[in-house]
């Protein structure tokens, strides 16, 4: 059973990036309930920390086993169950990074989560998977073609950049209006970089012009 020696010890590993350290800790345990937990911390920088760690350590239980990662996955779907008693609005996010470091889960787990694109609050989460799996399940996004379409001319800078950022990523072309339109857009968004661990503002045309 996790203490309060653990949530503190684990607050300090994740924020300074020791993420063997959090491992040392997690493999001896069930650690999805506190990890989870830590999501509704306030800090978001934080919260995308955590969001990394959850994959980080879903990544090293699967080189064995991949069981307690889908217990994972089955936690952060009924995390944004109202059912489940507090929503964690991040969770989208954690299934996208998970499923970004286990693919090997995503046909039984990724289609339930882009089924969610025009679903509040958990548009934005849902829209940054769809961008990050674009490569991985490219033939996906031509199933969610009419949201990702939908989205692409959305009022939310966000949306019409990570929508047009999937379809473009799944090898997709867009007709010569809508690309000369985005392309144009400079309206500024503001996305967590996974890589670089921290918050990029840029223009949505500027970001689909050197789109990683």
């Amino acid at each position: 059973m996790p203490t309060s020696g653990d949530k503190k010890r684990l607050k300090s590993w994740i924020e300074a990036d020791e993420m063997e350290a959090v491992w040392n800790w997690a493999k001896e345990r069930r650690p999805w309930s506190i990890l989870i937990g830590l999501l509704f911390q306030p800090d978001e920088v934080f919260r995308w920390k955590v969001v990394h760690t959850l994959g980080f350590v879903a990544s090293r239980f699967a080189r064995d086993d991949v069981e307690p990662v889908r217990e994972l996955l089955r936690r952060l779907f009924w995390s944004m169950n109202d059912e489940s008693g507090g929503i964690v609005w991040n969770a989208p996010d954690a299934v996208g990074e998970v499923l970004a470091e286990v693919p090997v889960l995503l046909k039984d787990f990724g289609q339930n989560l882009l089924s969610l694109l025009d679903f509040e609050p958990f548009e934005d989460g849902v829209h940054h998977a769809a961008w990050r799996w674009s490569t991985m399940a490219p033939e996906w996004m031509n199933t969610f073609e009419i949201p990702l379409r939908h989205s692409m001319s959305s009022p939310f800078p966000f949306r019409r950049a990570m929508a047009a950022a999937a379809w473009l990523g799944a090898g997709n072309e867009l007709e010569n209006d809508v690309r000369v339109k985005l392309a144009q857009d400079i309206e500024i968004f503001r996305y967590y970089d996974v890589h670089e661990r921290r918050f990029v503002e840029t223009g949505v045309g500027a970001f689909l012009d050197n789109c990683p």
